[in-house]
């Protein structure tokens, strides 16, 4: 049911300004599919579907190694995923030296 598979980002409502979301959906959330750049709304009240990236994923997709596209997106989000962990420990390490004073 629904598509396969794929890398995505959830937008903010800034973000999401002037984009009309389809009527019907209870708390619309828009996301961009990664590698593609398409873009769809989800029900925000209901993100069942969506679950955090985990590299480990690649391995319940079998197209992964077919589809150019998706290997984009793969790429994009673990680039996101290491931009965040670097950003997490600056916070940290910060937050560490702020303990001391």
């Amino acid at each position: 049911e629904g598509y396969p598979w794929w890398p995505c980002q959830a937008l903010g409502p800034e973000q999401a300004e002037g984009i009309e979301a389809p009527e019907g959906l209870e708390n619309p959330l828009l996301i961009v599919y990664l590698g593609s750049n398409d873009m769809g709304f989800i029900n925000g009240g209901d993100t069942s579907a969506v679950q955090p990236f985990d590299n480990s994923d690649v391995e319940k997709c079998d197209a992964c190694a077919e589809d150019a596209t998706l290997a984009v997106a793969l790429e994009t989000a673990n680039q996101m995923l290491e931009v965040a962990a670097a950003a997490d420990g600056a916070e940290s390490s910060n937050d560490d030296e702020n303990d001391d004073d």
